[in-house]
């Protein structure tokens, strides 16, 4: 049982951290290189770069959790 659930967290790990590392690189390269027909303001370019720092943040807190056997 505990294997299962140490293979559901490293999924999730790998999900929140794709899913992370997408949002923040979207969000931080579309305030550095900012476009004239871009759809999305400054704000919310801002925000995806800060969900996407949260993403990868819980990731990193999954991926310490099953590393120090408490999961």
């Amino acid at each position: 049982m505990i294997e299962i659930i140490r293979i559901i967290f490293l999924l999730a790990t790998v999900a929140f951290g794709g899913i992370g590392l997408v949002f923040f690189l979207f969000g931080v390269l579309g305030l550095a290189f900012p476009r004239e027909n871009v759809q999305y303001s400054e704000r919310e370019l801002l925000w995806m770069a800060l969900a996407g720092a949260g993403d990868l943040v819980a990731a990193a807190l999954l991926v310490a959790g099953v590393l120090s056997g408490s999961v």
